[in-house]
């Protein structure tokens, strides 16, 4: 028998969401936002979603929800925000590196979209194209 594996907080807080009870506190958290001790508690959830490792389960758990034909489609802004200096590339690699090693590896139906200025679109591609990502297409 398959067995598809969830976070069971985001499973839970999910849930209450779909059916319609404690939404706007269930909408907040999803979000990663902070929410009040209570609602959490209402929710079944610890804490927020603000540690990596914990919004990278919640990722990998919409992922595995959204199956075919769905996509997940997560967008970035300002990419330039993760270089310390205008030669830094280390910063774009990690988080390239990231993206390839934790979702693309664990979904096919995922889809990473930034807008950048066009002044920083080779400083993007150099960076990347060093991390292991199949494909890096300007739009």
């Amino acid at each position: 028998m398959f067995r598809l594996w969830l976070d069971p907080e985001v499973s839970t807080v999910l849930r209450y969401y779909l059916a319609g009870v404690h939404r706007l506190e269930a909408y907040q958290w999803l979000l990663g936002r902070a929410v009040r001790d209570e609602a959490a508690e209402r929710l079944g959830a610890a804490g927020t979603l603000d540690d990596e490792e914990r919004a990278k389960q919640a990722i990998v758990t919409f992922s595995r929800l959204a199956a075919h034909p769905f996509a997940i489609v997560l967008a970035f802004d300002q990419m330039e925000g993760l270089q310390i200096d205008p030669a830094d590339q280390y910063g774009l690699w990690v988080f390239a590196s990231g993206i390839a090693d934790h979702l693309f590896i664990e979904r096919r139906n995922l889809a990473v979209i930034s807008c950048v200025q066009t002044s920083f679109l080779r400083v993007l591609r150099d960076s990347v194209r060093a991390a292991p990502l199949s494909s890096v297409s300007p739009g």
